[in-house]
């Protein structure tokens, strides 16, 4: 009797002993295959995403009428989207000219809010999505949208816009409807500003490659 009690408890003991290295083994294959997913993700991606958290991030805290500008870097195959609180879509031309207003480059489309914007009255939103070939599929479908973040991450309701951009001289060198930041694969500046309208439920954030109002 006691050799067969024996014999079980050592028959568990080995079942329990091959469960846990069972669950070892694919502990480790889990954290290889997470290493080598990483292995696939670029650098240029990665600088890409952290940058987006980085202008999220310093939106939210950011005082009213208290302008900022710094170098932001997007990959070439990237873009940032703005979009209006109160609008189900953005649209318009959007151009963009440098400081010598040698050269400009013009935007045009007629674009739905992605659903991952939220559903509320307010919704404004900001968009890190992939550039495709036609700018009317910006940020259209899911699987080129890489992250939206709305009012479920700011402190307070907020709608997102271009504006009138004006090169060091205080002259017009385009406009833009829309916040709209295209990657260029370098650091570019941005200039942001953030302003309250009396009775409006939301702050407006003004978002563009040049001085913008």
């Amino acid at each position: 009797m006691n050799t067969k009690a024996e014999a079980g408890m050592g028959e568990m003991l080995k079942a329990i002993i091959q469960l846990v290295l069972v669950v070892i083994v694919i502990i480790a294959l889990w954290g290889l295959l997470v290493k080598l997913g990483n292995v696939f993700i670029s650098d240029e991606e990665e600088a890409t995403k952290r940058n987006f958290e980085r202008l999220v991030a310093s939106i939210n805290t950011m005082k009213t009428d208290d302008p900022q500008s710094y170098p932001l870097y997007l990959d070439d195959s990237y873009a940032v989207v703005g979009y209006h609180a109160t609008k189900d879509h953005i649209g318009g031309t959007c151009t963009y000219g440098d400081v010598l207003n040698t050269k400009k480059i013009q935007f045009t489309f007629k674009n739905t809010k992605p659903w991952q914007c939220g559903t509320e009255t307010l919704s404004g939103c900001l968009c890190l999505c992939t550039l495709p070939s036609d700018p009317k599929d910006l940020c259209q479908e899911d699987e080129d949208v890489i992250t939206c973040v709305g009012n479920d991450y700011f402190d307070t309701p907020l709608s997102f816009e271009g504006g009138t951009q004006r090169n060091d001289k205080g002259e017009d060198i385009g406009s833009c409807p829309y916040a709209l930041i295209l990657g260029t694969g370098t650091s570019q500046p941005v200039h942001i500003k953030r302003s309250t309208v009396k009775d409006q439920e939301y702050d407006t954030v003004h978002i563009c490659m040049e001085q913008c109002e």
